[in-house]
């Protein structure tokens, strides 16, 4: 990996000469992958500046922009295109997410990491940004996106939120994954009527451990990348070892904007989750056994 722009909050990362991560404000990755006639970007980020002056930087082909669900760090980036894909189930949790309360709450957050971050944006501008005139199209699974000599595929991976996906890249035998896989830890404490349950998160987990196709890597939406598909395996074992733990007065809370909950941690991966789905975790193992 060769980083080849850094200004502010932004990173951009070649990892080949078609594929580049775009880094936003030492959290996000937003991926850029070109094929002969299209490129694609995979997620839009905060949004807190217009990168696309980076991406114009090293890509002259049309662009092609697919969110891998519709929290806010994965969306707000939206009102900088003209259209985005997105999963029918997650365009309310991104439209909702769109005012300006919300987004000094998305500074807030970042804040903390980056404390002169306000002298690298304009706040008064990001606030006043919008999406509502972009264009939401609807993905669903088995979708093909053709870029000229690369194809990605959508897989639902309902968990996270209701209506989360993974692209596989056929040519290239890898997984852009947003938020479902992850060794940075998955966020799952939102409100109940945004997520998945619990097993179902688990049967979407062991859904890319069945794939019919080879997956020789994982890009995630955050953390580090890439990753190996094994972690997919080890995110299943940390799920059953959360719900096996007796010792929940003991673990870190964590909150955000979206809600509050306990980290638990199982080798490199890590979960937040919220008593009550985990309860219900509980409930739906017991009744398996």
């Amino acid at each position: 990996m060769e980083t080849i722009i850094s200004e502010g909050l932004y990173r951009v990362e070649k990892i080949d000469d078609r594929f580049y991560c775009i880094n936003e404000a030492n959290s996000n990755n937003i991926y850029l992958l070109m094929g002969q006639d299209k490129t694609l970007l995979f997620d839009t980020g905060y949004g807190y500046r217009d990168y696309r002056k980076y991406i114009a930087r090293i890509n002259r082909k049309p662009l092609v922009v697919i969110c891998s669900h519709g929290h806010y760090d994965h969306t707000l980036g939206n009102y900088l295109f003209d259209e985005v894909y997105l999963h029918r189930e997650d365009e309310a949790l991104w439209r909702k997410a769109d005012n300006p309360e919300l987004k000094k709450d998305a500074i807030a957050i970042r804040e903390k990491k980056i404390p002169d971050m306000r002298q690298m944006m304009s706040v008064d501008a990001y606030l006043k940004t919008s999406g509502k005139d972009t264009k939401c199209r609807y993905i669903k699974e088995g979708d093909i996106f053709d870029f000229g000599r690369l194809h990605c595929e959508v897989i639902e991976m309902p968990g996270h939120t209701k209506g989360s996906i993974a692209l596989y890249v056929k040519e290239r035998q890898i997984l852009l994954s947003g938020d479902s896989i992850s060794n940075h830890f998955v966020w799952y404490a939102g409100k109940r009527e945004d997520v998945a349950s619990y097993m179902t998160y688990v049967n979407s987990l062991k859904k890319i451990l069945n794939y019919d196709k080879p997956i020789k890597e994982i890009y995630s939406g955050h953390g580090t990348y890439p990753l190996e598909i094994g972690i997919v395996e080890r995110m299943i074992e940390c799920m059953y070892h959360c719900a096996e733990n007796t010792n929940e007065e003991d673990l870190p809370v964590i909150s955000s904007p979206d809600g509050t909950g306990r980290q638990f941690a199982y080798k490199d991966t890590s979960i937040v989750y919220s008593d009550e789905l985990m309860e219900e975790f509980r409930r739906e193992l017991n009744e398996n056994d």
